[in-house]
């Protein structure tokens, strides 16, 4: 609780003074012993006693009491300040049965308070009445359904001496008017006093976007804004209403208030908010309960009982102050062991449709349709307050945001108000805002977010090509031939130019004439041709390599008057290839880019009346991707990859080649800088001919001369890598 504001403090100090003097001078006009006589020792004021009947408190203490009522903004809080007393032993709070009051709470004085205080925590709104009987002070709850129409406000009146919150036996007219505004500063920041022709009723008191606004219930304004601010008040206004003058104080920090009513005047004492009270205003506390709070159980086992009070022992529990609405009411049968206090609370809130609402330390339960109004009515307070604010103009300067983007995300966002509107200047990269202040201030948080440069992502894709092939023959030629008396030897050869060897015959005597035969060296022709050879083109197979051979070797047996010719030849052919395509491309966030390169491929056609024309159609290694990048530094792509190359080896009857194509179309998720496959194509193609002699070749071993082996392996493969990488600015 908060002390007593300055300006009633320094009143109290003055009658107090007052008073003593005049007790003074009494004594020695009527006793004059009593300087002589020792003055007796003089005993504190306490409470002794705290008595709840029903609806009824009676608080007794060792004095009599003098009190005054402290105005809140919460209907189920009352708070009465009791001057000149202590608190005694009322320590712990006292929770009545069966009575509007809830619980009591004594408050004692401290280095903020001056005086103690009672805290009256209600179930359900009520009216006051006071009475202040001696050494007694008697509070009378009713509440606001059972209340009478014609009674006013339920505020004891304090005797004439004390300026205090009047009861309803009053008949002083209301105040129709505001007479004089007063700012003074205080030990902890500053008082705002505001004076009235006659008693003042309680004001209404809120914060608006860190602003104070006070709600007088007066029609006339005759004072004046005090010319000097006292901090941590920055500027003050009042804007005149039917039936109120509101008067709206805006701070240079975060503040927190309290407001008392006293007889024509309300005071507002106004101070830098605390630690904890600039979270809960700058909405850094969360709107949930804390996991150390969670984790308190608790056993109940009720039959038919009212859910009151149980709500307040799962605040006792908690540890947090359980605020009900009025209309929460019903019975329940429940029984929990060891559960969750917080889950209690939702299984009771669900049963009977409730909400719950944190605000700090305090659960408030009301009705669906109590949040609902709830809500509804501080929409409504807030458009009411953005249809009194004045209208300014402000201009936004665009560095990086799409100008006409940016406009939309604001109209599209429901930022400005009904009387607010937007228009965009291409030629200075500008936005023309015009609506009131808070939503200017909207417009400036969403431009600074949105104004940023669009980052750049680098593209590196790589096409990797791998062919190989393999090809193997083994062929065999031989035949025989009648040579005469002859002799010679095989000459053998393994040139691709000569395929085969030949027969060099030696030097003889011809013993019938006794005449010298010189050597000779026949050589055989090309396979398939008429040669010299012994065997000639009498070859009995003849099933040589499809290809020039890679090597041959040539055998024959030579008798006086027969020979035999053989020849066996070999091809072995081994390739591989590896063509890497790696094309990069640099593009901004969200929009697509394209790269490639190739040629123009010429193609013939016949048109209709028999002539040719030429078309030109593209051979092209292509690239088309579309980034986006996530807050968290993957990249999410659209990609098209596309390889088209000629191929000469295969034509149509007109010469045009064929185009062989290559493509991948994907979407994928990449994180910055890592490389990922994206496909892949494998194409492999194995071969194994055989020409052989019918039947011969069938003969295990024999059957080798009568057959041609040929075996070919080709295959290709194609990779496709990605690799995204964010550019840094």
């Amino acid at each position: 609780m908060r002390a007593l504001p300055f300006f009633i403090q320094k009143r109290v100090r003055s009658l107090f003074h007052a008073f003593l003097a005049g007790l003074i001078t009494a004594f020695w006009l009527c006793a004059p012993g009593f300087a002589a006589d020792a003055p007796p020792a003089v005993q504190s004021s306490q409470l002794t006693a705290i008595d709840v009947s029903g609806n009824t408190v009676r608080i007794s203490a060792t004095a009599p009491v003098r009190h005054t009522v402290l105005a809140t903004a919460d209907p189920f809080k009352v708070v009465v300040d009791l001057e000149g007393l202590s608190a005694g032993s009322f320590a712990a709070p006292i929770r009545p049965e069966k009575s509007v009051v809830s619980e009591i709470t004594v408050l004692p004085a401290d280095g903020q308070r001056k005086s103690i205080q009672v805290v009256f925590a209600l179930a359900n709104p009520a009216q006051m009445k006071a009475a202040e009987n001696g050494n007694a002070l008697e509070l009378t709850f009713e509440e606001i359904g059972q209340a009478k129409t014609s009674e006013p406000a339920a505020i004891a009146e304090a005797p004439s001496a004390q300026k205090a919150v009047s009861a309803g036996a009053s008949t002083v007219p209301a105040a129709r008017e505001i007479t004089e505004l007063l700012l003074e500063k205080t030990e902890q920041g500053a008082e705002l006093v505001i004076k009235t022709d006659s008693r003042v009723k309680d004001p209404a008191v809120y914060d608006v976007e860190g602003n104070l606004y006070i709600d007088v219930p007066v029609s006339v304004m005759k004072g004046t804004i005090p010319s000097k601010m006292v901090a941590p008040v920055k500027a003050m206004k009042y804007r005149v209403e039917r039936d109120r003058i509101r008067l709206i104080v805006e701070p240079s920090v975060l503040i927190e208030s309290q407001v008392t009513v006293l007889d024509d005047e309300l005071i507002v004492d106004i101070k830098p908010a605390t630690a904890i009270r600039k979270k809960e205003i700058a909405g850094v506390i969360p709107q949930q309960l804390s996991p150390e709070v969670k984790k308190k159980t608790i056993t109940l086992d009720f039959q038919d009982a009212e859910i009151g009070p149980i709500l307040r022992l799962l605040g006792d529990v908690s540890g947090y102050n359980i605020v009900v609405h009025p209309k929460v009411a019903g019975r329940i049968t429940m029984k929990l062991k060891d559960a969750p206090w917080d889950q209690a609370l939702d299984i009771i809130l669900k049963t009977f449709n409730l909400e719950k609402i944190v605000e700090g330390n305090v659960i408030r339960i009301v009705t669906a349709d109590a949040y609902q109004a709830e809500k509804k009515a501080l929409v409504d307070s807030r458009d009411i307050v953005g249809r009194a604010e004045e209208v300014t103009t402000k201009v936004f300067v665009v560095n990086n945001a799409n100008l006409d983007k940016l406009r939309d995300a604001v109209d599209k966002g429901k930022i400005l108000s009904p009387r607010g509107s937007i228009s965009a200047d291409p030629r200075t990269r500008s936005l023309i805002v015009k609506d009131i202040p808070i939503a200017l201030e909207e417009v400036r948080k969403l431009v600074d977010y949105l104004d940023k440069p669009t980052p750049q992502v680098l593209i590196d894709a790589r096409m990797v090509e791998v062919s190989t092939n393999f090809s193997r023959e083994l062929g065999i030629e031989w035949g025989g031939g009648w040579l005469g008396d002859n002799q010679g030897f095989v000459v053998g050869s393994q040139s691709t130019t000569t395929p085969r060897g030949g027969w060099q015959f030696v030097e003889k005597i011809d013993p019938r004439t006794g005449q010298t035969i010189p050597g000779k060296f026949l050589s055989p022709g090309s396979p398939g041709t008429s040669g010299t050879g012994l065997a000639g083109d009498n070859m009995i197979v003849s099933l040589p390599t499809g290809g020039s051979p890679t090597g041959a070797l040539t055998f024959g047996i030579l008798r006086s008057y027969m020979a035999l010719e053989a020849r066996i030849s070999a091809l072995e052919a081994t390739g591989k290839g590896k063509t890497v395509s790696n094309p990069k491309i640099m593009t901004v966030d969200n929009e697509q880019a394209v790269i490639k390169h190739g040629a123009q491929i010429p193609v013939t056609t016949r048109t209709q009346d028999g002539t040719f024309s030429t078309q030109y159609k593209d051979a092209n290694l292509k690239l088309t991707v579309t980034p986006q990048i996530s807050p968290d530094g993957t990249v999410y792509m659209k990609i098209e990859v596309t390889k088209d190359e000629p191929d000469f080896s295969r034509t149509d009857n007109l010469g045009n080649p064929t185009i062989n194509s290559r493509q991948a179309t994907t979407q994928l998720y990449v994180k910055d800088g890592e490389t990922v496959v994206i496909g892949g194509i494998m194409k492999t193609k194995e071969s194994d001919n055989e020409k052989a002699v019918p039947g011969l070749s069938k003969i295990p071993l024999l059957g080798l001369l009568f057959k041609n082996n040929a075996v070919a392996s080709e295959s290709e493969e194609l990779l496709i890598f990605i690799t995204p990488r964010i550019m840094k600015r």
